[in-house]
């Protein structure tokens, strides 16, 4: 893979200077809410190995947000930060994000010396956080995302608002690492269920096969249910079942749905509804749950699209063997559900 030259923003803590792989869109160690609390060039440098330092983002209080990035400019280079929210959504297309204002549209970065002229292979912290008080209350089962953007040598990145099809989109995010999304969520479950939306969508002109998975530990006893009821569908989907055990204490649950043409921007995505139900009423497990939206080749696989598929291991249903496939990974959104008290 190409090395990229730029402010690197990583998806996750792996850091080896390639073009990261199309799809890993969940949890950036880069963006990093602190709450009330601050954060220092130091404390940045110190933890880019990890351990992820991220709070939650909380209402009726100001969050401090910070961002770092590395730069892998051959020598010393600037860079600015914008930082952008949108509803949860596993297709998280331009188009759909806001971005926030505070201080300014960009916020430099800097180095452990205050300085905006960084040294090249050198970790930067944003000069200031940027700041989130109120954001509009999600509809219910949803929260918002997180997205960052590096401004390479302070020029505003372009971002796409369209895509001709879904392996663009994923072709734009594998040669762009100067944006990383955060979209994890602290969610308690409700007794012994656990329930979600996720807004999705099709940027091809065409009707595409997609894949959802749904991967958490602890799942033995747990089944789901998924429904879409949208009258674009030539009928109501619906899809229920139970995990089967993939390794160790992970498992997982699979689906498919074919999805109409054209599915794009906030305002149009399709919303597939999740229940998961703990067998007997026994109080839901806690459990980090990673839901993934993939699609499914078109048989007359094109040069992107060839270029963006991957293989990934799954069962579609409880009897099957695990399988390999290649797919285009389009999206994913992840949660740390809390144990559900006995209903």
């Amino acid at each position: 893979m190409p090395l990229y030259q730029g402010f690197l923003l990583r998806n996750t803590f792996q850091d080896n200077g390639t073009v990261p792989a199309p799809g890993n869109l969940c949890f950036s160690p880069d963006i990093i809410p602190l709450g009330t609390q601050n954060l220092n060039w130091t404390q940045a440098n110190n933890t880019y190995g990890g351990p992820d330092l991220g709070q939650n983002v909380v209402g009726g209080q100001v969050n401090n947000i910070y961002v770092r990035a590395k730069n892998l400019n051959a020598g010393v280079a600037s860079a600015s930060v914008s930082l952008y929210y949108s509803l949860s959504s596993l297709l998280l297309t331009p188009s759909s994000w806001t971005q926030l204002m505070l201080p300014g549209t960009s916020v430099n970065l800097v180095d452990g010396q205050n300085n905006t002229n960084i040294a090249a292979q050198t970790v930067a912290l944003v000069q200031a956080p940027l700041l989130v008080s109120a954001l509009p209350v999600p509809p219910p089962g949803q929260h918002y995302c997180l997205i960052a953007v590096a401004n390479n040598n302070n020029v505003p990145a372009t971002l796409p608002q369209s895509f001709p099809s879904n392996a663009a989109f994923c072709q734009w995010v594998r040669m762009n690492p100067f944006v990383a999304w955060r979209n994890i969520t602290y969610v308690p479950s409700v007794g012994n269920t656990f329930t979600n939306i996720q807004l999705f969508g099709n940027e091809n002109s065409a009707p595409a096969t997609c894949i959802f998975t749904i991967t958490g530990q602890n799942l033995g006893t747990v089944s789901y249910l998924a429904q879409c009821n949208d009258s674009r569908l030539s009928n109501p989907f619906s899809a229920q079942g139970t995990f089967v055990l993939q390794t160790g204490t992970t498992y997982t649950a699979s689906f498919a749905i074919v999805v109409p043409a054209n599915i794009s921007g906030l305002n149009n995505m399709m919303a597939m509804s999740f229940t998961l139900t703990n067998a007997n009423s026994q109080p839901f497990p806690a459990s980090d749950i990673v839901i993934v939206y993939y699609q499914v080749p078109s048989q007359e696989l094109d040069e992107l699209e060839a270029l963006v598929q991957q293989p990934f291991q799954f069962r579609l249903h409880e009897e099957a063997e695990l399988e390999t496939q290649m797919l285009i990974q389009i999206g994913s959104n992840s949660y740390i559900v809390n144990s559900g008290s006995q209903a």
